[in-house]
Parts: C-alpha cells; sequence; structure tokens
C-alpha cells in the first residue's frame, strides 16, 4: 500500500470531456465505502451536469468573490 501512497499525484488540469456514468457510478459507490465516524455516513452526492453545471459554478464564483 505504501507503494501506491508514494506514486500519488495532484491532478490540476482536466480534459473537457464528459465522465461516462458508468465511472460516475463507481466512484460515487467507492465514495459511500469510505470510513465515516461511528459508520454514520453522512453522505450527500449531487451530480451537476450540463448548463446546470455551468450556471452553478457561476453562482459559486459570485457566492466566493462576495465573501472576500
Amino acid at each position: 500500500m505504501i507503494e501506491e501512497i508514494l506514486k500519488r499525484r495532484s491532478i490540476r488540469h482536466f480534459l473537457q470531456k464528459p465522465i461516462p456514468q458508468a465511472d460516475l457510478d463507481e466512484i460515487l459507490e467507492a465514495g459511500m465505502w469510505a470510513p465515516s465516524e461511528k459508520n454514520a455516513q453522512p453522505w450527500k452526492f449531487i451530480v451537476i451536469r450540463g448548463a446546470e453545471r455551468k450556471a452553478m459554478v457561476k453562482r459559486l464564483k459570485e457566492g466566493i468573490m462576495r465573501n472576500r
């Protein structure tokens, strides 16, 4: 396991192509298996795609700029 930790990378640039639904489902499933305090599992996942995503990013940026 230490080998995998040492090979870890931080990705800062992403391709502009959508993630296939099957891959997204697998990622979300893995996230639900993550440990939590007292097995509370407080997970809430929200997936936003397409035009909704662009609108949400705009609203988040506006909120961040307002709070600076």
